[in-house]
């Protein structure tokens, strides 16, 4: 079908704009079936976040619709951090999905000595992962952080905070 063209090339074949209200999907192997993009105010997030427990801390809660069950979600997350004071210490990042599911981890470790030797942020975020996916609906991702050993703090830039999510085609 061809519209403002009246030798068409493909099975649709416009010349000029398309205003679609709502999605337009491929089913070709690679396609990008959605995309979603968040700042910290997205969540009602500003300022800093320190993270100070050994319990993992939330910082990202959020429930994705899922629009294929033959999909690989690609999750990321960034966020400027430091960690404040000196000596041993150190700290996991991580993407988990459904609770259950380890997606990603980052680990950082400074070894003892007056000044806790190495960079002090840079490390635990940003953080990538990739979910092969088979179902429709709901799928729970948070990102989370804790302290595993040591007495400093983790203090997240949330004006620097960037979460992406990109559904792409299997």
């Amino acid at each position: 079908v061809g519209i403002g063209n009246t030798t068409p090339s493909q099975k649709l074949d416009v010349n000029g704009n398309i205003n679609a209200n709502g999605w337009i999907r491929g089913s070709a192997i690679g396609q990008l079936l959605n995309s979603q993009f968040f700042i910290a105010s997205d969540f009602g997030l500003s300022g800093d976040q320190t993270i100070t427990s050994t319990s993992h801390q939330t910082i990202i809660n959020y429930d994705y619709n899922r629009v294929s069950n033959n999909s690989r979600i690609l999750i990321r997350f960034g966020c400027r951090h430091d960690v404040n004071g000196s000596g041993g210490d150190s700290f996991f990042s991580q993407i988990r999905i459904f609770d259950s599911t380890l997606l990603s981890e980052r680990y950082q470790r400074w070894i003892g000595g007056a000044n806790g030797t190495g960079t002090r942020g840079g490390v635990l975020f940003p953080l990538e992962g990739v979910y092969d996916n088979s179902s429709t609906g709901t799928m729970n991702i948070k990102i989370r952080a804790r302290k595993d050993t040591g007495d400093d703090t983790l203090t997240l830039k949330l004006n620097t905070l960037s979460f992406i999510i990109q559904e792409i085609q299997q």
